[in-house]
Formats: C-alpha cells, sequence, structure tokens
C-alpha cells in the first residue's frame, strides 16, 4: 500500500474484492495471451468484453458514422425494449476511461441496461482517443453528435425536446462539458436532464485523491496527473471546457443526476459539484455507494451496487 493511502481492498464489499482479484488475474492472462500486442487499450478492451456476456437484450441497434475534424467517427443507436408511445426520449451516453481508452463496446453492459431501464433510445459515442486526438476533438465530437440527432430526430424516431447527456468518468466530465456549451453558446438543443456517474470535474488535489487509488483502478495519483497531460496540450489544460471548475456552474444547466463511491479518488469532484448546485438551486439528486470503487458500473452483471445505480439513475431520469 502507498504511503498515507487508507487500505481500499480490505474495505470493498466482499462482491467487489472478488472481482478486483479476478480482474488482476485476468488482466496478467491477457497480458501473457497477447505478448507483444500487448497495450493498455487491447487489455482494457478485453476485461470489459468479460463484463459485457451477460448485456441484456435491447430492441435494435443501429450504426451511424459522423465526419468529424479529425475523420470519421461511430455512433451506436441502443433502442430498449419497451416500446415508446410516439417518438423516443434520448440519451447521448459518453463514455469514460481517461480519454485514452474505452469504446461502445467497452461499455455495451451499461448502455443497454441504461436504455432499457430509462426507455430511452441511447446513443453511444465513439469519439477519437487521446493521446492520438487531444482536447478539444472529443467534445467537438460529443457536441456534433448531440446536435445531429436534433436536427435529425424524425429519422431516429427521438423527441428533440427529450435529449440527456450521460457518461462514467471522463465521460461525465464530457457529458457536463456538453451541457455547458450548449447554455454559453445559446445553442438550440435544450437539455433534459445530466447523469454524471463518478465523474472529473477539475480537481487538482483533493483528499479523496490521496487516499484512495490503486493498481485495481489505475487511479493513482501519478496516474491521474498522466491522463491530464496527455488529454490536452498545456495551452487548454485551464480551458473552461477541460477543466471544468473554470466555468461558472451557478446557473442554466438541467437537472443532474450525480452518483460517487466512496473508495473512489475522484469521489471530492462529485462531491464539490453537489454543493454547488445545492448552493445555487440547480436540481439534482446525489448518491454514494459504499465499499465499491471507480468504475464499477461495468460489473452489473454480478454487482449488486452496479445496477442499482443504473436503476436509481433511471428512476430519477424518469420522474423529470
Amino acid at each position: 500500500m502507498e504511503k498515507n493511502k487508507l487500505d481500499s481492498l480490505k474495505r470493498m464489499t466482499p462482491s467487489m474484492r472478488k472481482i478486483v482479484d479476478f480482474e488482476a488475474k485476468e488482466a496478467k492472462r491477457i497480458l501473457d495471451k497477447l505478448g507483444e500486442d500487448a497495450n493498455e487499450k487491447r487489455i482494457y478492451e478485453e476485461l470489459r468484453l468479460f463484463w459485457n456476456q451477460e448485456a441484456p437484450d435491447v430492441k435494435e441497434e443501429k450504426e451511424i458514422f459522423l465526419s468529424g475534424s479529425v475523420g470519421e467517427f461511430r455512433v451506436k443507436l441502443f433502442y430498449p425494449e419497451k416500446k415508446a408511445q410516439g417518438n423516443y426520449e434520448c440519451i447521448i451516453f459518453i463514455h469514460g476511461g481517461g480519454f485514452t481508452v474505452g469504446s461502445i463496446e467497452s461499455h455495451e453492459g451499461i448502455v443497454k441496461r441504461l436504455a432499457n431501464e430509462t426507455g430511452a433510445m441511447v446513443a453511444s459515442v465513439d469519439y477519437h482517443l487521446a493521446p492520438t486526438y487531444k482536447y478539444p476533438v472529443q467534445l467537438n465530437e460529443c457536441v456534433q453528435v448531440l446536435e445531429h440527432l436534433y436536427e435529425n430526430a424524425e429519422a431516429y424516431q427521438i423527441d428533440q425536446n427529450q435529449l440527456s447527456v450521460a457518461g462514467d468518468s471522463a465521460g461525465a466530465n464530457l457529458s457536463l462539458a456538453v451541457a455547458l456549451k450548449m447554455r454559453d453558446e445559446n445553442r438550440k438543443v435544450q437539455l433534459k436532464s445530466m447523469l454524471l456517474y463518478y465523474g472529473s470535474f477539475g480537481l487538482k488535489d483533493s483528499r479523496s485523491m490521496h487516499l484512495y487509488g490503486g493498481y485495481w483502478d489505475g487511479l493513482k495519483f501519478e496516474d491521474l496527473a498522466y491522463y491530464k497531460k496527455i488529454y490536452a496540450e498545456e495551452a487548454f489544460l485551464e480551458d473552461k471546457y477541460r477543466n471544468l471548475l473554470n466555468s461558472d456552474l451557478t446557473y442554466g444547466l438541467s437537472p443532474a443526476y450525480i452518483m460517487a463511491c466512496d473508495l473512489d479518488p475522484l469521489q471530492d469532484d462529485s462531491i464539490l459539484l453537489k454543493e454547488i448546485f445545492d448552493e445555487h438551486g440547480i436540481k439534482n439528486t446525489f448518491e454514494m455507494y459504499e465499499g465499491v470503487i471507480h468504475g464499477f458500473l461495468h460489473y452489473s452483471s454480478q454487482l449488486e451496487e452496479a445496477y442499482a445505480s443504473i436503476k436509481s439513475s433511471a428512476k430519477f431520469y424518469n420522474e423529470l
């Protein structure tokens, strides 16, 4: 254990610890299998494939491609099992992974469960990854998806007045950044809600960053600094849509579901966001999950807390 860190392993629920131990062994097996072809992205994707084996069915899946500033990128549309009365509501889902890993496939289980629980069509964005492509490429692509769906709502059987954003970790950062750009630039899209799962919103140092993080989540203090460094050039580090705490978070934002977990180095980012929203009357629901680690939503096929959070965020969404 690193100096001054709390012992997260002993604080995990038995189910969470079992998953952490399994993933450590599985990562080694994948590393040995891939040999010289191993890299962080491939190991991440293969680990997630295991957890997505038990993803639920949805009614329909469609794949579309949009052309952005650095080339074509993919968006996958997941229509829920339950047929909508009229057009579907729509949630644009932005995956996490430190802006460097992750994909539509890695987050498929989360997205399918979210679609079926909310009854909304969920559009999952396969934005270009850092460090090959740096900020603001990722943000611009997510904005482009939102505006494309808004402008072509009838073609996708969605209600252009019922659009939301959702994301986990880095995806929560991008989701809030999209919402801020919509507000600041007076764009046509009015968001229904934001679903923000254990996000990184701009803190550079915090209590939780020093107490938590290890091999099990890839979020040691130096890891956090690395992700920020390779996501954006020096000139953009304090841009208000990169470090969201440099934006005005006090007005004009849609209701937010904010989820955190107690063994997460990024826990304090979510707590801070909740306190800002509370102070300025921005509607939000905040939930803290105990005994689980950053990224735990991936384990919703076997971890009770993960599926509970998806259901809880869907309840928040459906009651708006």
